[in-house]
């Protein structure tokens, strides 16, 4: 996936703490959902934030939805379709990134810096809740 239509809309800053937030928030699903044992690596779950975010931006341009559906579908395929992939962090970060994407390409002008960085942070805290929720439950 080329990153910069999306970095272009929405700026080096933006991109990433979405980046960055979608990373998190998906190490953070697979920490609280998988088992403790289950090793996860990679930065996947910010790719998928960036896809989730990617295809917000496409529908809020109007733009043909099926290139990106259909990359998403087949990278989904492959996420429940081969063992030893950590699905936990894939959808995490795609829901992050869909959620912190959304806030991005959808905040009104007037408040845009604020809506866009208070989404983040409003993910960073669930984020910090899953994690702590999870740490309290192993220990």
């Amino acid at each position: 996936m080329d990153r910069r239509p999306l970095e272009a809309a929405l700026g080096r800053a933006r991109y990433l703490a979405l980046y960055f937030v979608s990373g998190l928030a998906g190490s953070a699903l697979s920490y609280l959902i998988a088992a403790p044992n289950q090793p996860s690596l990679g930065a996947s779950g910010a790719i998928f934030g960036l896809f989730g975010a990617t295809a917000v931006l496409m529908r809020r341009l109007n733009y043909d939805m099926r290139p990106v559906i259909a990359l998403l579908v087949i990278n989904l395929i492959i996420t429940f379709g081969w063992g030893g992939i950590a699905w936990q962090a894939h959808i995490g970060g795609l829901v992050a990134g869909v959620v912190t994407g959304y806030a991005m390409v959808h905040a009104p002008r007037e408040r845009r810096s604020l809506i866009q960085y208070g989404t983040c942070a409003l993910v960073l805290a669930v984020v910090l809740v899953l994690v702590l929720v999870r740490t309290a439950q192993l220990t």
